[in-house]
C-alpha cells in the first residue's frame, strides 16, 4: 500500500490527521502558561507507516547531496561528530596564529514555522522525483491536528511546520545542501541541527 502511494504521490487524508498528546515540559515553574507544555503529534499507523517510507526515500535521495558539515538529522552522523569537526578546525586555527570567531544560532520555533513551499522548491532543486516529491506534497496538503479535552474536540488545519513527534519534520528541516552559503577564504560551516 506504501509503495502505491509513492507510484501515486498520493498520501491520503485520513491518515494525516494527527491526534495531539500535550506532555508538560519538565523543569517550568508555571505550569498555567501554556508554552509549559510540548503538543506530541500522533499519526495513525498506516499514516505513520507511509510517513516513515517517505524519509527513507528522502534521506535515500539526499543524503548524497549532503555537505560534509551537515550533522543534525542525517544518519551516520550527529552532535558529537559536529563538535570534534568544530574542535579540530579551531586547533588547526589556533596551531597557525590565525584568529578565531565562532557564531552560533539557535532557531527558535524551527519545527513549528517550518514553511513549505521553501521545501518543495529546495526538493525540486535538488531533483527529487517527481513521484517522491509529489507524495510530500501529498503528506503537506490538507493536514489536520484534532485535540481532544474533558470530552471536547479542537480540530484545525495547518498549513505550514512540522508536527512535533513526526518522524518526517527533522528530515524536513535539513534539505538545503545545494545552496550557497556566502563565505570569505578559510571560514567554516558546521550545521549541528536545529531545535523545535
Amino acid at each position: 500500500m506504501a509503495n502505491k502511494c509513492l507510484e501515486l504521490g498520493y498520501f491520503p487524508r485520513a491518515w494525516k490527521v494527527a491526534a495531539i498528546k500535550v506532555i508538560p515540559k519538565p523543569g517550568k515553574e508555571d505550569y498555567a502558561r501554556p508554552k509549559s507544555y510540548r503538543p506530541i503529534g500522533l499519526l495513525p499507523v498506516l499514516g505513520k507507516t507511509v510517513e516513515r517510507m517517505l524519509v527513507g526515500r528522502l534521506q535515500w535521495h539526499l543524503m548524497p547531496k549532503l555537505q560534509a558539515t551537515q550533522y543534525g538529522f542525517t544518519p551516520q552522523r550527529g552532535t558529537e561528530d559536529a563538535l570534534y569537526d568544530l574542535m579540530t578546525h579551531i586547533y588547526q586555527e589556533l596551531n597557525l596564529k590565525k584568529i578565531i570567531l565562532m557564531v552560533s544560532l539557535d532557531i527558535e520555533g524551527a519545527f513549528d514555522n517550518a514553511w513549505w513551499p521553501a521545501l518543495e522548491t529546495q526538493l525540486r532543486a535538488l531533483g527529487c522525483p517527481v513521484n517522491l516529491h509529489g507524495l510530500v506534497r501529498g503528506y503537506l496538503r490538507d493536514r489536520e491536528v484534532v485535540v481532544k479535552y474533558a470530552g471536547g474536540e479542537c480540530r484545525k488545519g495547518t498549513s505550514k511546520g512540522c508536527i512535533q513527534g513526526s518522524i518526517a519534520g527533522p528530515t524536513f528541516l535539513e534539505p538545503d545542501p545545494g545552496f550557497p552559503t556566502p563565505r570569505t577564504r578559510g571560514t567554516r560551516r558546521i550545521r549541528a541541527g536545529v531545535r523545535g
